[in-house]
């Protein structure tokens, strides 16, 4: 995907072989040399992660300090929110602009040939394809805009039961960070889904669309 829409000239993969760099100010300058970082993660928050996220209102982290200096990051994680995310508090509310609770708080399984849908008329619909993904509710704070809402799924089972459906039964999966409103393009997009267990020819035009006319990268 990335080598279609940037050129395979024009995009990298970061490694921490060696762990973080000791000199947290070494990483900042390195993905300062591009205009977005795509950073997915699973359930679990890694070492290079905690360390890229960790900080507060006097010491911002890392990515927020890359995020409020003009570059553009793209979370994509079921892990980002909820009671099991191993993300500090203050990074889930402040950069990503989401609650660290979930809404609903069960996670969407068995979504097979259900929609994710594009609150946008520029933004095109994904199908999921496997009863094996999840995704997760999030619940947007104020500043922050709805892109995608996952189909009703209440009747279907997806948060475990049918019988007292939880609310909403059409959860919010993809969101940005500022409003359209305030600025054409984001700081910050964070997807609570797995984009593998999704259509992938639709799932390559979602986030193609993602970084393209939420968040302004394309080729130079």
């Amino acid at each position: 995907m990335l080598d279609a829409h940037l050129g395979p000239d024009h995009w990298d993969t970061y490694a921490f072989v060696n762990g973080f760099p000791d000199n947290p100010l070494d990483f900042l300058d390195t993905i300062r040399l591009y205009s977005a970082v795509i950073w997915p993660f699973g359930t679990t928050v890694t070492t290079p992660l905690a360390k890229a996220t960790s900080g507060d209102a006097s010491e911002p982290s890392l990515l927020q300090r890359y995020t409020t200096s003009g570059g553009r990051l793209l979370h994509v994680s079921i892990g980002m929110a909820g009671t099991t995310s191993q993300l500090p508090r203050y990074y889930i509310a402040t950069v990503l602009g989401i609650s660290a609770d979930l809404a609903p708080v069960a996670p969407l399984k068995n979504f097979s040939d259900l929609q994710a849908l594009g609150q946008q008329v520029w933004l095109p619909p994904m199908t999921c394809s496997s009863d094996f993904g999840t995704a997760i509710g999030l619940s947007p704070l104020t500043g922050t805009e709805i892109l995608y809402r996952m189909e009703e799924c209440c009747t279907r089972g997806c948060f475990g039961t049918t019988n007292r459906p939880p609310v909403p039964c059409d959860p919010v999966v993809v969101v940005r960070r500022p409003e359209r409103s305030a600025t054409t393009f984001a700081s910050v997009v964070s997807a609570g889904l797995q984009p593998e267990y999704f259509v992938r020819a639709e799932a390559v035009d979602v986030f193609t669309a993602l970084l393209k006319d939420e968040l302004g990268v394309g080729a130079p």
